[in-house]
């Protein structure tokens, strides 16, 4: 028979705490609390010429190499600036809360694109923007 299990008593939130910890660090791999590159999307070939089309200092090479989805998906809404706007907000912002963001390098290349973007694309108001308030 073997000795029973050692418990350490914590508190309810020291636990939870731990376990996010835990869970953050298997998912983040080396990133130190930044979102994990995901390889599983392979790089398509318009995405390849949409990324060669642009300015050297904004073309987002990182992003492209570490999270090809998103670098696929950015080529596929360029020329749909209402569809690309809202893409880069969910990219940038946090509405869900508790995100762990992107790599600092990835993080500056979006920021970069989106301002880059915001100026090639300047935001027209419509009288319709009211009515959604």
């Amino acid at each position: 028979m073997e000795p029973p299990i050692e418990f350490e008593k914590v508190s309810f939130d020291e636990a939870k705490k731990a376990l996010e910890t835990k869970v953050a660090d298997d998912k983040v791999k080396g990133y130190h609390g930044e979102r994990a590159p995901e390889r599983g999307d392979p790089l398509l070939e318009s995405t390849k010429r949409w990324l060669n089309e642009l300015p050297a200092p904004v073309r987002p090479t990182e992003t492209a190499r570490d999270f090809p989805r998103i670098a696929n998906k950015l080529a596929e809404l360029w020329k749909r600036p209402s569809r690309c706007d809202e893409y880069f907000q969910t990219l940038l912002l946090d509405k869900r809360g508790g995100r762990k963001g992107f790599p600092p390098a990835v993080g500056l290349e979006l920021g970069t694109l989106s301002d880059y973007y915001a100026k090639q694309h300047p935001y027209k108001h419509s009288i319709w923007d009211d009515v959604r308030k």
